[in-house]
């Protein structure tokens, strides 16, 4: 598997947890419902991050 499949894949997947993560907490149009818990969000927010310097 090259680098740029491994980041697609890695993309993809973080993808699908943001989106699951909205679902659970909810959007308004102006603010969300509820927050996730603060080390989901710094996790998923890493990921994040370390995935756009690799890229």
């Amino acid at each position: 598997m090259t680098l740029s499949d491994q980041i697609k894949k890695q993309f993809k997947t973080l993808l699908k947890e943001g989106e699951k993560t909205k679902r659970k907490y909810g959007w308004k149009g102006s603010n969300w419902n509820d927050f996730p818990p603060e080390d989901d969000y710094v996790r998923f927010k890493t990921q994040v991050l370390n995935l756009i310097k690799i890229a």
